[in-house]
């Protein structure tokens, strides 16, 4: 297969570059800081649109966006900074008014973007019905919120009923929200669904620092069958992965001087392998309106001197809490009918060579895990390894990690910071 590269001149020819490619065509934009005010379609299938190197390409200063309604396209190395989405009229139908990227089709790849003070109503707007889209190593920082139509979720994954989306969202960077005081601006980072559909998608190896001022929901989940894993989130003061829909997989994560999860009028939730540290409630199991919550697992989890664990629902029978270790930690709420396993007592914890904290010695209870059934993800082979990423032993080990798991190089899961995600140019 021969692949065509077309270096256009000025990006007043992108358009016409696109209009005009070939299957497998490359389009390359010469470095430079551009200034337009314009909406790039790409209807075509299997291009690629990148920088002439990764980050070299700045749009600034300006009205861009892109509507992507073709398949199988790549968009690579572009940053967006000081400008805007191209919003021409408010209250309008087109599909891309107010958003910096509309994905309308399948199978299409964003990566290494940065979004930087950005006037958008979403920066990614995935559309339902489309699948097998992935937004990878790209950074969010700074979201403007003094205009109406900027106030909605940075990324926004639709969902409908005719078709699981399995989209993925990995190695991302949000930061640096400084907006209101922990409310509900309806500005989170990552927005899941809306109508409680089966949509499949993963968000994995990225983190969140300092994004609580803009919402305080970092992941709000309205949809089904999604796996939240591997993510660190970090210096976020009341904000929380919220799921308000059932059959929703969380695991592997870690909440540093976070809050954590929540659980409203939702059932079969699981909670595996996550480390929470910090004085904030790191999970909230709460029924505001009667629903009967139950299959609420939360499994060999490390709660380390954090504030609260919180359980307000009026019926919180039929969950499974067990494996846990909770190291100076308050539990409010009688959930003792509840647990199996657990160790309430301080067990002796030390700061391991990873950077968090885990027990000195193994301490192992019987593998009591509850486990999904017939999901539409691949979460089976993944949701028993521990925090680390790797096996568990047959006895496990109380917490969110297996004991001899610490001294494996192997590791496929680590605590992150900005540097280690987002585009490979930003990474310091």
């Amino acid at each position: 297969m021969t692949i065509e590269t077309e270096t256009i001149y000025t990006i007043s020819e992108l358009q016409s570059a696109i209009d005009n490619a070939s299957s497998d065509e490359v389009i390359i934009i010469p470095n430079g800081t551009y200034e337009i005010n314009t909406i790039i379609n790409i209807s075509k299938s299997g291009i690629t649109i990148k920088g002439q190197t990764c980050g070299g390409v700045i749009f600034k200063s300006s009205k861009i966006s892109f509507n992507i309604t073709g398949n199988n396209n790549i968009i690579d190395g572009i940053q967006f900074i000081n400008t805007s989405a191209n919003m021409t009229a408010y209250g309008g139908t087109k599909i891309n008014l107010y958003d910096l990227i509309t994905i309308n089709g399948s199978n299409n790849t964003i990566s290494n973007i940065n979004i930087d003070n950005v006037y958008a109503k979403h920066f990614f707007n995935v559309y339902g019905g489309t699948q097998n889209n992935k937004i990878v190593y790209c950074n969010i920082e700074n979201k403007p919120m003094d205009d109406i139509r900027c106030l909605d979720s940075m990324i926004k994954i639709q969902d409908i009923s005719s078709t699981i989306g399995f989209h993925n969202i990995s190695y991302c960077s949000f930061h640096n929200m400084s907006y209101g005081t922990y409310d509900d601006y309806n500005c989170e980072p990552i927005c899941l669904g809306d109508n409680q559909y089966n949509l499949g998608t993963i968000v994995e190896h990225c983190v969140f620092d300092n994004t609580h001022l803009s919402d305080c929901n970092i992941i709000l989940v309205n949809s089904m069958y999604n796996v939240i894993r591997y993510n660190t989130f970090s210096n976020n003061n009341n904000g929380y992965i919220n799921f308000n829909s059932s059959n929703n997989y969380i695991y592997g994560n870690f909440f540093i001087n976070s809050s954590g999860i929540r659980v409203y009028e939702s059932s079969n939730i699981y909670v595996y392998n996550n480390y929470f540290s910090g004085y904030y409630p790191p999970f909230i199991l709460a029924d505001i309106s009667g629903f009967y919550q139950s299959n609420i697992n939360l499994v060999n989890n490390t709660f380390y001197r954090s504030c609260g664990l919180y359980f307000g629902s009026s019926d919180i029978s039929n969950n499974i809490i067990t494996n846990n270790i909770f190291y100076k930690t308050t539990i409010i709420g009688d959930i003792s009918n509840n647990m199996f396993g657990t160790n309430l007592n301080d067990p002796n914890m030390i700061e391991n060579s990873k950077g968090y904290y885990s027990i000195e010695n193994s301490i192992s209870v019987s593998n009591n895990l509850s486990l999904p059934e017939n999901t539409y993800i691949d979460v089976d082979n993944n949701i028993q390894l521990d925090i680390t990423g790797l096996k568990r032993s047959i006895n496990n080990d109380i917490g969110c990690n297996n004991f001899n798991n610490l001294i494996n190089p192997n590791h496929v899961n680590y605590l992150r910071t900005i540097k280690y995600v987002g585009p490979s140019y930003l990474m310091k």
